[in-house]
């Protein structure tokens, strides 16, 4: 809702912020959480060392805010200039107070470093963190609430934007303290910090951070590293336009590929544990096929329809800018759901040597998008130059994946995955069709008018209609057996 009443500028610049957020509190809490987990609180343990673990922890909370109060402070006295440097920054700053928006924005990330040991002690005291659930849920839906209501209602974006993040962070923060206050520990020292038998926080905690802290800055690169390099290499609307394409895009892959990912690595993580090796290679070859198949849909029809979709959802300005990315970008989903099952099955799979020789062929993945992507955009393709170099990358995942796959299993072959050949001569042709037919109903966006759409979603539908029901022929046997295998 918020997106049809921004500019792709506001989009950018709404990254660029959510980027540094994400950055500041990844650097000043995430070692710090994985380091406390180190302090037992489970059952077994005394009353009263499970007290003396507690006060540890919030020690370990506080340290956290204490730097994060470091950072906050750092990116305020140098962030808003080095903001302002920018034209694009300078011509917001003209109608916008950019001291604000970075300020409120910052404000958030107090109020989530004040909550940091009371979320670091539940975190190790509960196997199951429902209290961080349910607080991240209320907050969200506030967050939701106040962003779309502002913004409907004619405020700037970014300003709306960043005061509902603050309100978001400081629910949080309520959120936990009142849960402390009413509820609290069973062992209570009191959350502020002290001193404890000498020690502020224990040798055992203190000795991993250096390493976790290294680890959690690569973790952050190889996760981040995509937004790290769009905000480096293309201007605020190039960026919000990409964000606007990645996260629709991302829709897809956590309701539909996610839940696949996971439940076949558990399949498959029970299958090599009793030694199944052959259900385990035909679970694979079952998945492959379909996820193909679906695969298929998004990159043969998701082009025609992505200017019916992106009007549809954000309106015509975003057409302009954004269609030939969206047509792009669903062929990088297609690959996303291959490999995601893919790198499930290796996880599975995987010995010790090979789950520390996935970690450096991911570094060298992402050692090689940037490459490329640096190289495509020297070359001026924009951020279409970061869709086709996350493709080639996740391509080079893809066939990493499968020579493990063949390494593992001996009568794996890959070939034997792909759908049969009337299927996929069927999608290519409803490719061409489907766009034929956007490009006579819909020659640019100004003429998109509700009939021409219905026709034009029409004539895909019945394509797809036909395009289901050729698998359903041919394919009918795989989906019952998946059926079987993912039913047990």
């Amino acid at each position: 809702m918020v997106v049809r009443y921004t500019t792709p500028v506001e989009q950018g610049a709404k990254l660029n912020m959510e980027l540094g957020v994400h950055a500041l509190l990844f650097f000043s809490r995430e070692a710090m959480r994985t380091a406390s987990l180190r302090l037992d609180m489970g059952d077994a343990v005394p009353s009263g060392a499970k007290r003396d673990n507690l006060i540890y922890i919030f020690n370990t909370g506080w340290a956290s805010f204490a730097f994060t109060t470091l950072l906050v402070a750092a990116a305020y006295i140098f962030g808003i200039p080095h903001l302002l440097a920018s034209a694009e920054w300078a011509t917001l700053s003209a109608s916008l107070n950019i001291h604000l928006v970075v300020g409120l924005n910052l404000a958030g990330c107090m109020f989530e470093a004040l909550a940091e040991p009371l979320f670091m002690a539940t975190q190790c005291y509960f196997p199951v963190n429902k209290l961080r659930v349910d607080s991240e849920a209320f907050s969200l839906v506030i967050k939701t609430l106040v962003s779309s209501g502002l913004v409907m209602a004619g405020y700037p974006a970014l300003l709306s934007i960043a005061l509902s993040q603050a309100i978001y962070s400081g629910s949080l923060f309520a959120f936990f303290y009142v849960w402390y206050f009413r509820t609290g520990f069973k062992e209570n020292p009191g959350v502020l910090p002290k001193v404890h038998k000498n020690t502020f926080i224990p040798t055992r905690v203190k000795a991993v951070f250096s390493q976790l802290y290294l680890e959690s800055v690569m973790r952050l690169v190889l996760t981040e590293g995509e937004k790290i390099l769009l905000s480096n290499v293309a201007v605020l609307s190039s960026q919000g336009v990409y964000e606007v394409v990645s996260n629709l895009g991302s829709v897809v892959t956590r309701l539909l590929f996610k839940f696949l990912e996971e439940v076949s690595l558990v399949i498959w993580s029970k299958l090599f544990a009793a030694g199944t090796v052959v259900q385990a290679e035909r679970l694979l070859k079952l998945l492959l096929r379909v996820l193909i198949m679906i695969g298929y849909i998004f990159m043969c029809w998701g082009p025609a329809y992505s200017q019916t979709l992106l009007y549809v959802l954000y309106g015509a300005k975003w057409v302009v800018e954004a269609e030939s990315l969206m047509s792009l970008y669903w062929v990088y989903v297609g690959l996303m759901g291959v490999n995601g099952v893919l790198e499930a099955f290796y996880r599975a799979a995987a010995k010790e040597a090979d789950l520390q020789l996935l970690w450096r062929m991911q570094t060298a993945f992402s050692l090689t998008f940037v490459v490329v992507s640096l190289l495509l955009s020297h070359l001026g393709a924009g951020v279409h130059g970061i869709v086709l170099s996350s493709a080639f990358v996740m391509s080079l995942r893809i066939a990493f994946c499968l020579r493990f796959a063949a390494r593992t299993l001996p009568s794996f072959a890959p070939a034997t995955c792909l759908p049969s050949t009337p299927i996929t001569l069927f999608a290519f042709t409803s490719f061409v069709l489907t766009k034929a037919s956007q490009l006579l109903l819909h020659p640019t966006p100004d003429v998109i008018t509700l009939k021409t759409s219905l026709v034009h979603v029409a004539f895909g539908a019945v394509l797809g209609i036909i395009f289901l029901a050729l698998i359903y022929i041919k394919e009918k046997h795989v989906l019952r057996e998946l059926k079987t295998i993912l039913g047990r």
